[in-house]
């Protein structure tokens, strides 16, 4: 049925895109190597075959060893951007005709990539485009291609009978819609320079469309042609939904669906609206049992289920472990652990064999545990199934367990290894602040304390030492270093106005501290309490910079806001609501933090004497 399904879809494609593509080559190109229009279409046929193959069909963590059909259990999910939203994404021209340039974002678990292979699929069948799909930390591998080259290796590989330059042709008829997926998944190291490539080519090549996906980053502001719209959270009915749809035993299942009808889904929604943690919740899900208040708790508990039940989704089935007789569950997780913490912070999200089996061979000699790296690897994918096997790679079931390991492994590190660790990796790349919330909430959870100390307070310290003394004279100067640029752009249900910023890479580490500790740490704190009013100075800004660019949707560099002394003057009045009082709240509640510390080990202290 589904080979009926594609055939019928590509042959609309090729009723469409491949007649205009191949008259188009013929006027351009004298000499081609394929003579007829049907000899044309097999080059797209043959992608999109292998295309729909590769995608239609995934591995998850309830179905972790047979790939399953995606729209035997897909749940369409709502996407919004301000006020509006798009409920019914189930047809993807709902999603691409909104504008040629887009942005999906959402956090862990909530189905980026899901949302991604159905657009992919149901834009074959739509016959609107030609779709092609590029898992963007495949440029890990080769970060120094252009997006032209990588994306003809990509379809290049059943053997295009088309040159490079021809292809490269075809991006200019505006005939394919192009699906980046996984934007936060890049490598650091390549990370600028691969976004600006993909920006680059996106602007170049603009009569196409395009469609990003990322766990959310602030340097999606400067993206200014692109729409974001953010992945909505299941509602009651969506989680009902997909819950019934999953093939698992049925007797859990329907006592599981019925709780959530009744009250689990209010009870625990920030779980029960996360797809991911939704189908966590039914494999660990015991009649009457509790399900924890936090995140952590939740992945603990996930863990224990995933290592004992093994197969819940048969009844009855438990599979014998081979590594049963030499790790218990607390052994098995501390190599899985330590394998999380040497991939993730080589930003490696597929390991290879070789890489895997080393990390194995590395930690035995550690511990001095004696075990079969094989039979372990053979355990983590067929039983716990929290490792999957892709070809000659092995990844997490989920990038957010991986993180959650990670985070445990992490734990285990003295002070001074967890900041030297800490500081080699946000100085790397500050996006990691923001694009690993599993890791950084595990750890807060853990270890509250000593995540302060050890990763909060070190950045701040470091920003203090460049900002001390310096907000009565030459305070200006660094408000103009610390910006790259601002972005004004329209709100997209009002008339008003918006200022994006661009925080440079100097002073980026700062401002996500900033957040992040309002966010986690000092939830009850909101920016009201803290930033100054400054909607008169923000429209005056807004309205001089509008006279001198005089765009819709506009980008302005900081030098050239320095440049023009009336701009800079109102900018730098501007810095003094929003910059200034973020300083000196961090600065503050560091003080007062540390001071609360010293209290409690003296109270404590005096406790102990009286006894």
């Amino acid at each position: 049925m589904e080979n009926v399904v594609f055939v019928k879809a590509t042959t609309m494609v090729f009723d469409k895109a491949v007649p205009f593509i191949f008259k188009k080559l013929k006027e351009k190109f004298d000499h081609l190597n394929f003579k007829t229009e049907e000899e044309f279409g097999t080059i797209y046929f043959e992608y999109l075959e292998k295309s729909f193959d590769k995608y239609s069909k995934v591995k998850t963590l309830l179905y972790k060893n047979t790939p399953k059909n995606l729209y035997s259990f897909f749940e369409p999910m709502n996407l919004r951007l301000g006020k509006k939203i798009i409920t019914d994404t189930s047809n993807s021209e709902n999603i691409v005709r909104i504008n040629k340039k887009l942005f999906i974002t959402g956090t862990g678990g909530i189905g980026k990539s899901m949302m991604m292979k159905h657009i992919l699929l149901d834009t074959i069948k739509n016959e609107t485009f030609i779709p092609i799909f590029i898992e963007l930390k495949e440029l890990n591998n080769d970060p120094d291609s252009s997006v032209e080259e990588f994306v003809y290796s990509s379809i290049n590989q059943i053997k295009l009978n088309i040159s490079f330059e021809q292809f490269e042709y075809t991006l200019t008829l505006g005939k394919y819609l192009f699906l980046f997926d996984g934007l936060d998944e890049v490598d650091p190291q390549y990370y600028q320079n691969i976004e600006r490539n993909l920006k680059k080519f996106s602007d170049k090549y603009d009569s196409n469309n395009f469609i990003v996906s990322s766990r959310p980053v602030d340097n999606i502001i400067g993206w200014n042609e692109f729409h974001e719209y953010k992945i909505e959270k299941l509602d009651k009915k969506q989680a009902l939904s997909l819950i019934n749809k999953l093939e698992f035993d049925t007797s859990i299942k329907r006592k599981f669906y019925q709780q959530l009808k009744n009250n689990l889904y209010e009870e625990h929604e920030s779980f029960a609206s996360i797809p991911l943690l939704l189908i966590i919740m039914l494999l660990t899900y015991t009649d009457g049992g509790e399900i924890p208040s936090n995140l952590i708790g939740f992945y603990e508990q996930a863990y224990v289920a995933l290592f004992y039940q093994h197969d819940a989704s048969k009844s009855g089935f438990t599979r014998n472990m081979k590594t049963k007789n030499i790790l218990d569950i607390e052994q098995f997780k501390k190599i899985l652990a330590y394998i999380a913490f040497k991939s993730f912070f080589k930003s490696s999200i597929n390991m290879k064999k070789g890489e895997l089996f080393g990390y194995l061979e590395k930690y035995r000699c550690k511990e001095h545990i004696q075990f079969s790296p094989s039979d372990f690897v053979e355990d983590a994918v067929k039983s716990v199934c929290l490792l999957v096997q892709e070809g000659e790679y092995y990844k997490f079931s989920h990038r957010s367990f991986q993180e959650y390991f990670s985070a445990l492994y992490v734990e285990t590190l003295k002070d001074d290894m967890q900041q030297k660790l800490f500081k080699a990796w946000i100085s790397n790349d500050p996006r990691v602040i923001q694009t690993n919330s599993t890791f950084i909430n595990t750890l807060i959870y853990k270890q509250q304390r000593r995540f302060i100390e050890n990763f909060i307070f070190p950045v701040i310290d470091c920003f203090e030492s460049t900002f001390k003394d310096k907000f009565n004279s030459d305070f200006h100067k660094l408000y103009f270093s610390c910006l790259d640029s601002l972005n004004i752009y329209p709100d997209e249900d009002t008339d008003a106005f918006s200022i994006g910023i661009g925080i440079s890479v100097l002073y980026r580490q700062f401002f996500s501290i900033f957040f992040l500790t309002l966010r986690n740490i000092e939830k009850n704190i909101t920016l009201d309490k803290i930033d100054i009013t400054r909607d008169d100075i923000e429209n005056q800004l807004i309205d001089q910079l509008d006279d001198m660019v005089n765009e819709y949707s506009f980008e302005v560099t900081i030098e050239e806001i320095r440049k023009c002394k009336p701009i800079s003057e109102i900018f730098v009045a501007w810095c003094d609501c929003w910059i200034k009082p973020r300083y000196e709240y961090l600065i503050g509640w560091k003080d007062q933090f540390l001071n609360e510390n010293r209290t409690y080990k003296r109270t404590l202290e005096s406790l102990i004497d009286d006894f």
